[in-house]
């Protein structure tokens, strides 16, 4: 993600923003892809759906990593994305917030966005209901 306004749209609304135009501007997969000369190899997000777009990206990039620890950590990510872009409805940060935020970590790791990639987690107030709704909070497989 390139700010955190992006890693806030996704968590928002995971399908939106995964149909922007500008969804590689500024990425580290961008950069990568640039400098490989292989740009062409990403899709047009706004012309794929969820599935295949996530796709796209791990045929294109996974055999350039570096290694077996990173091309495991980009095929688990790949792995998750694939299941998620399959729900119906898309989760998102109000309906199932473990799995989407998961989905967030995941899709960093298969962009290539850092060696470690982190999670932070706001812990609002401890309760289970928000906006007088109720979310599950329980550990994702």
């Amino acid at each position: 993600f390139v700010s955190p306004e992006a890693v806030t749209m996704f968590l928002a609304d995971p399908v939106a923003f995964c149909k922007r135009k500008d969804f590689f501007r500024g990425t580290c997969l961008e950069v990568l892809m640039e400098e490989m000369g292989e740009s062409d190899l990403l899709p047009d997000p706004s012309k794929v759906s969820m599935a295949e777009l996530f796709h796209q990206i791990h045929e294109a990039v996974n055999d350039k990593l570096s290694d077996d620890t990173w091309c495991d950590a980009h095929d688990s990510a790949y792995e998750y994305l694939s299941v998620f872009a399959q729900e119906n409805p898309i989760p998102n940060i109000r309906t199932s917030p473990a799995k989407t935020l998961l989905a967030a970590s995941s899709l960093a790791v298969l962009m290539v966005s850092d060696d470690n990639i982190s999670c932070s987690v706001v812990y609002l107030d401890g309760k289970s209901h928000y906006d007088g709704k109720r979310f599950e909070l329980g550990s994702e497989p």
